[in-house]
């Protein structure tokens, strides 16, 4: 096989060891291959190797995870073909299944299950899913909450009810508690975000508490401010000097002397560091010049005069009046005024975070919080300065790498999580190998913080001491022309004073995938395609649809076609190839889809909103509340109206015209109603009072099955349009049924609960999906679930959208410290914004927008070929003429006013800079009826065409014989449908057998010696049945409830797993083979008592046997083995074959899973004896028993050949019930 040839920089990341190593991969540089590579290379070094699974290996996603042990296992099963007898290798390939490659979750549900203990938590748990916690959540909130109320009722002058009563006044809205429940939910949400929530809810709280003005002039917060305010101060100062080179190189040059003193005063005003400084010159000596009059250009006055206003009015006098307008002594009153709302927010917070705590552990539960912050207390000493805890200095002598993957998604729990396995300070193993890309860091609303990657991004740059950095800009995804735009734009737009990303030499992505020249039309530049809008004649996105459908047309079925290039050369470009990406679809992916449709364009969707609104689900679920209570007269009059009910409108009205106040439950009784009418209404209430019935007997699931089916609503509903989706959302709703019940809960009352809990707390799964990745179809997807995929044709709609900053208003929620709020003055009624809260929205403004620059990165990065974006304008000319305008130079004030993508591009892709990487193309409403009209005469042309077809021409012989192969096609791989992933080790025997035609024993009851009665115990009736499938029992049974167990016989299969339990335990210590029966009997006893076995299972247990296997040779030797130690029993075990070894009749050569259950090994001169037990009966002698699980044993032997890297040196069958042993 070739060997893979790998960049300078990417071998270096797989050579470099024994440091912290920070890897920085751009878009597209291979860095999963290269992940790989390094794992393969420690697991099967020469020097130190390591076993794969003392590694651990952290991924983001349980995909990602997936997906990296798969690789993982190709690649050994790859070089294992190079290197067949590598018993190394072997050994890495059978430790695969255990390796740790795993996410964060994951991980630290394993340090809970193992070590539990150590914070006295209960190990009976389970993970509760989003919906059941978020409705668990708001119960125990309310609840909380009316606590809260009745303790304040009760003891008014207490200091905490005193707060909460503040908090409950300055901080709720409206006529209920919801802004309050949000607000409490919010703070516990930030709170557990960081490693000690109870520390963070204790410096949320400290952010309004100050002694005195001193102490407030000391806050973090402040200096930041500062610091934030001085960057302002010189991006202005930055546009004001641009302003000023505008005019005198344009004009009106008479506005030069008033920008000049603009400029004076910001080089003033930037030369300050303090509060106290800056207050005093914007307060004291802003001085905003008049303009000279000029007779210039009016457009020329006016781009000017816009530009100034940018920086002086809506710039340094809006920062004047938000930061310093003013004293600090008025803002420490403001904030000491509130300290009791916030007081009273932060205790209500710690109160409502121990009630949800003790109802998940009343309820056996935990949540992904729970997990990281459990995992964090055994790992952590928290009141040691966070010195590792003794489980994990256990963990850092077990561990030899930590790698992290997608390592600038990371949070600070995850840091500190990971972090303490590590002794990288102490120069030891393990260290910390981490790769990801900052510039694709978009979890921000995860608690993404990138800001750890870009800490140890500087860092290692500087001190090679702390750790070792390697960038792979190289791009081996996307055309040269791709790479080139995104260069263009992101050199401009990604700036170190907005997220603190450079985007120099070392980040610019650097082209490595080869393109061939090809006769055909190839993707050029990246394209713009701008669209003025006409509400009159389409809405805004669907004329940006619409034009998107149009390129998309021209590229897939135009006269010259749009050729990709993949593995097997160029070929024309399919629907399957284009993605459309949007920020947030959810709003108008179905409109996306519809337009497409009727363009004749397949699209499709996956969306995670929508599903309660879906009409077939809204429908059925108002059908149960009717059948729950049938005076709701919504659900009635929706139930009525719908296929269901059948009536028309004119009955509704006939039902509905009587006297006002009366409900349509007591209507629908009135004898007033026509005789058609009564009838529908007779049979109506017939079927509901059907179904009301079976309510209070069936559980929901089954009576919505039984609604389905019988009243033929499923299948009306999969006949409309989009049935198919419409059918799947049905059966979602089942499935949703059924996991209601398995919680224990029952009866449509609660169910139709369930569902409104879930509405209440925003809970949406999102319309069923009926997609698959071989589909043609364009897709529509967002940014965010486009991150790691690639797609040879990209379009990013809807750019002209404006930003969310919705955070920024209202209570401005900040992580680092807490929520910024009004002041508020209950007796004059009114209330202002604070610096502090002035300071904390602009805080989340910039970090939104650093959050949105990486989104832009992410968006750009997807594309192969070619990369087009297109967004609208209301006035298109007079938005171009502003663009052109514009300096291509951008600040941390540029950005942050960026209200769009659009707004921040285009006044880089217009300038005269740009036209080698982008084309643009306007589009309007005529364009579009042209185009169309167009179609519809070439549609026409086609019908004429089509309608006078000969089909005794043969008019392409290429085709023809394309349909020929097609229909003659035979599937080859017909054996290979048949092959399993997994198989038990038993079943491959079975199938040996069967090949050879041996027929198999059945030892019956009839055959069984008799047995004294004082000897309380008689021999097992273990049937042949039950030992062919004893492997498969002893992984797969699930245990029968203890009642059930001790009233119905034992199976043959059963009865031999009772043999191989006792097996499992049997006391070599207490016994001999010179033991009494009796010693043996008393231990069963014992042993079932404990609640091992049920008393019929003891019953079927004949210790005479137990004793006369410790008699024979291979007992005695076990026996040793035992006592020394050296003794595995029931080793269970999965490895990887070739299914072409397994199955020789297939044609490849796949990895088929093999598993099973070793029941005894032991060590015996550095070599392995393997034993197995049979229950068979036997005819004739032993060999009958060898030659039947030959097969068996020999893939046992090989199991533990590869695990252990020792030779197995015999296997041996014990039969028990010929008292003896053979070797195979």
């Amino acid at each position: 096989m070739g060997e893979m040839k790998w960049t300078k920089d990417q071998q270096k990341v797989i050579d470099l060891r024994d440091s912290n190593i920070l890897v920085s991969a751009a878009a597209g540089s291979g860095k999963t291959a290269v992940l790989v590579e390094r794992i393969i290379q420690e697991v099967t070094q020469d020097e130190h190797p390591i076993d794969i699974d003392r590694l651990l290996v952290v991924t983001f996603t349980k995909a990602a995870a997936a997906e990296m042990r798969q690789r993982v296992g190709r690649a050994m099963e790859n070089a294992l073909t190079d290197r067949p007898g590598d018993k190394r290798l072997q050994r890495q390939l059978s430790l695969l299944h255990n390796a740790q490659i795993t996410t964060i979750d994951s991980f630290c549900q394993n340090i809970i299950r193992n070590y539990f203990h150590v914070i006295d938590l209960d190990p009976v748990f389970r993970v509760a899913d989003d919906t059941e916690i978020k409705i668990m959540k708001q119960e125990v909130l309310e609840d909380v909450l009316e606590e809260c109320y009745e303790r304040a009722a009760n003891a008014p002058e207490e200091q905490e009810n005193i707060d909460y009563i503040a908090m409950a006044d300055m901080l709720s809205t409206g006529r209920d508690d919801s802004a309050v429940e949000a607000l409490v939910l919010s703070m516990y949400d930030m709170a557990q975000s960081a490693p000690w929530p109870s520390d963070w809810l204790d410096r949320a709280e400290r952010l309004y508490l100050y002694e005195n003005v001193d102490s407030l002039k000391a806050a973090p917060w402040l200096h930041e401010m500062e610091q934030f305010a001085g960057d302002m101060i010189r991006g202005y100062l930055a546009q004001a000097r641009r302003t000023l080179r505008v005019c005198e190189t344009e004009g009106p040059v008479e506005y030069s002397s008033a920008i000049r003193s603009d400029i004076e005063q910001l080089e003033a005003y930037a030369q300050e560091t303090t509060f106290e400084g800056y207050a005093d010159k914007l307060c004291n000596y802003l001085n905003k010049a008049r303009l000279a009059s000029s007779k210039a250009d009016k457009e020329l006055r006016e781009n000017i005069q816009g530009m100034r206003k940018s920086y002086m009015d809506n710039g340094i006098m809006q920062l004047r009046d938000k930061y310093f307008g003013q004293t600090l002594e008025e803002l420490w009153e403001q904030l000491h005024h509130m300290a009791p709302a916030m007081r009273g927010l932060v205790q209500t917070t710690r109160r409502f975070t121990q009630a949800f705590a003790a109802r998940k552990r009343d309820d056996g539960v935990l949540d992904f919080d729970d997990m990281e912050h459990f995992a964090l207390e055994i790992l952590v000493d928290h009141e040691h300065d966070d010195a590792p805890s003794e489980v994990a200095k256990e963990l850092q002598e077990y561990y030899q790498e930590i790698m992290i993957d997608e390592y600038q998604d990371s949070s600070y729990i995850q840091e500190a999580l990971l972090s303490s396995i590590s002794r990288a300070e102490q120069g030891m193993r393990p260290y910390l190998f981490m790769v990801g890309d900052v510039k694709q860091s978009i979890y921000r609303f995860r608690q993404a913080r990138p800001e750890l990657f870009n800490s140890k991004y500087e860092a290692y740059g500087c001190d090679q001491k702390m750790g070792q950095r390697i960038d792979l800009h190289q791009n081996f995804r996307s055309r040269e022309m791709v790479l080139a735009s995104a260069n263009f734009l992101f050199d401009k737009v990604m700036q170190k004073c907005l997220g603190g990303i450079v985007y120099d030499e070392a980040a610019s992505l650097v082209p490595g995938a080869a393109f061939p020249e090809n006769e055909h039309r190839t993707a050029g530049k990246s394209e713009v395609l701008l669209i003025q809008e006409n509400k009159s004649f389409l809405d805004r996105d669907s004329m940006e649809i619409s034009v998107i459908g149009e390129k998309i047309r021209q590229m897939v079925q135009g006269g010259d076609p749009l050729y990709v290039f993949d593995d097997d050369g160029y070929r024309p470009v399919c629907y399957r190839d284009i993605v459309i990406l949007l920020r947030s679809p959810s709003r108008v992916s179905d409109k996306y889809i519809e337009v497409l449709s009727s363009m004749g364009i397949p699209a499709y969707c996956e969306t995670k909103t929508g599903y309660f609104s879906s009409m077939e689900v809204e429908l059925i679920l108002d059908f149960l509340r009717v059948l729950d209570n049938p005076r709701q007269d919504i659900p009635l009059a929706a139930v009525l109206r719908s296929v269901l009910g059948g009536f028309t409108d004119n009955e509704l009205a006939e039902i509905g015209v009587d006297k006002e106040g009366i409900n349509y439950y007591d209507a629908l009784m009135r004898d007033s109603l026509s005789d058609a009418t009564k009838k529908k209404v007779s049979d109506f209430w017939d079927m509901v009072t059907k179904y009301r019935e079976r309510a209070g007997v069936l559980p929901v699931y089954d009576l919505l099955q039984q609604i389905y089916r019988e009243t033929g609503y499923y299948n009306i509903m999969a006949a409309m349009p989009a049935g198919e989706k419409r059918a799947a959302n049905l059966d979602l709703l089942l499935q949703r049924a059924l996991e209601y019940a398995g919680k224990g809960n029952h009866g449509i009352f609660s169910f139709v609960r369930y569902i409104e809990s879930m509405k209440k707390s925003e809970i949406d799964f999102g319309e069923a999906s009926l997609t698959n990745e071989g589909m043609n179809a364009v897709r529509i997807m967002s940014i965010h679930k486009s991150k790691g995929l690639e797609f040879p044709v990209v379009f990013l709609a809807g750019t002209a959208r404006q930003f969310n900053q919705v955070d920024a208003r209202g209570v401005v929620k900040d992580n680092d410290y807490g929520m910024g709020i009004d002041y508020i003055n209950l007796e004059d009624r009114y209330k202002m914004k604070t610096i502090l809260k002035n300071y904390l929205a602009d805080r989340s403004v910039a970090g939104s927008m650093a959050e949105e620059i990486r989104v832009l990165y992410v968006a750009l990065t997807r594309a192969k070929e070619l990369l087009i974006i297109t967004g609208t304008s209301k006035d298109l000319e007079k938005d171009m003429a502003k663009w052109q305008a514009q300096p291509p130079e951008y600040g941390l004030v540029d950005l942050i006013g960026a209200k769009s993508f659009l707004a921040m591009l285009m006044p880089l892709i217009t300038d005269v800079s740009a036209q080698p990487y982008f084309a643009i193309e306007t589009w309007d409403s005529s364009r579009l009826t042209t185009q169309a009209a167009e179609e519809l005469a070439e549609d026409i042309l086609s019908y004429e065409d089509l309608k006078h077809w000969d089909s005794s021409v043969c008019y392409d012989e290429e085709i023809r014989d394309e349909i020929c192969a097609e229909e003659a096609y035979v599937y080859p791989y017909e054996a290979e449908q048949n092959v399993p992933v997994k198989i038990s080790v038993t079943e491959l025997k079975r199938l040996e057998l069967q090949a050879r035609q041996m027929e198999e024993d059945v030892w019956v009851d009839s055959e069984l010696p008799e047995v004294g009665a004082a000897e309380g115990i008689r021999m097992p009736d273990l049937t042949q049945t039950g030992e062919n499938e004893e492997e498969t029992n002893k992984i797969n049974d699930i245990p029968r409830p203890r009642f059930l167990a001790e009233k119905e016989q034992l199976s043959g299969a059963q009865r031999g797993t009772v043999y191989h339990l006792v097996f499992e335990h049997l006391p070599y210590g207490l016994l001999d083979e010179h033991s009494d029966a009796s010693v043996l009997e008393r231990w069963l006893q014992s042993f079932a008592s404990k609640g091992y076995l049920t008393p019929q299972e003891l019953a079927v247990i004949r210790a005479d046997d137990f004793i006369a296997f410790l008699r024979t040779g291979i007992g005695r030797r076990m026996r040793a083995a035992a006592l020394a130690g050296k003794l595995q029993r029931e080793q269970q075990f999965m490895m990887g074959f070739d299914a072409d070894k397994l199955y020789p009749e297939v044609t490849y050569g796949d990895m088929v899973l093999v598993q099973g259950i070793i029941d005894a090994w032991f060590w015996e001169d550095d070599e392995i004896v393997l034993v197995d037990y049979k229950t068979d009966h036997v005819r004739n002698d032993l060999r009958e028993l060898a030659d039947k699980y030959r097969i068996q044993l020999e893939y046992y032997a090989e199991a533990l050949e590869r695990v252990t890297g020792h030779t197995v040196r015999e296997k041996i069958i014990y039969s028990v019930r010929k008292r003896d042993f053979i070797r195979v």
